[in-house]
């Protein structure tokens, strides 16, 4: 079960101001700010609305109980960055670079995320919904208790990523790039276990 962000019950419009801190907290953004006065920060019980942070360099922040809404991290890097108990709702994440980042108690739904990065990522407790994760790479990727449903993973790659008890059964796994030994204890379907089986070495004969 991933557990929802804790956001305070009392959250105020930012203002530059506060946005001086390392530490940002109970804030609601709507509007585009400088790159600059969000790099190296630590937000807390913040919400993101309609925010355009694409071609941004966001390296090595963390976020704690957010979520955001509608934003567009297009080609953003998000490098060594870490998510706790945080909610990307309808985002658009296609070519953003989230490698060697964490992901604690995270959803992720209806993201757009086309050749994005999760390569080196520890993600945990969190859960992909609706999804368009094709032509994503997730190499050397450690996944623990991550729940995926009705997403796409189309041509993704998944070198040294052990997938053992991912259920990709009611979502697109097509033309994957994996090693044998990491598909031991995935679960998916009738379908997409006969795609994956040349993988294996194995030809079938009708």
């Amino acid at each position: 079960m991933v557990q929802k962000p804790k956001l305070s019950l009392i959250m105020t419009e930012y203002n530059e101001e506060r946005l001086e801190n390392d530490r940002i907290s109970d804030l609601i953004f709507k509007q585009n700010i400088k790159q600059s006065d969000l790099q190296q920060k630590t937000f807390d019980s913040c919400i993101f609305k309609d925010m355009d942070f694409s071609q941004n360099i966001l390296e090595k922040c963390a976020y704690i109980d957010c979520v955001f809404t509608k934003c567009d991290f297009s080609n953003c890097d998000l490098t060594e960055s870490n998510f706790r108990r945080c909610e990307f709702k309808q985002c658009k994440m296609v070519g953003s670079d989230l490698s060697k980042s964490i992901l604690n108690d995270c959803l992720m739904e209806e993201v757009a995320a086309r050749y994005s990065n999760f390569s080196g990522c520890k993600i945990k407790d969190s859960k992909f919904e609706r999804c368009n994760m094709d032509l994503a790479a997730y190499n050397e990727v450690i996944f623990k208790k991550v729940e995926i449903s009705d997403c796409s993973y189309k041509e993704c790659e998944f070198i040294h990523t052990s997938l053992s008890g991912l259920d990709f059964s009611d979502s697109i796994l097509e033309g994957i790039t994996v090693y044998p030994t990491d598909l031991k204890g995935i679960l998916v379907n009738s379908d997409q276990a006969l795609n994956l089986v040349s993988i294996l070495g194995i030809k079938v004969k009708d």
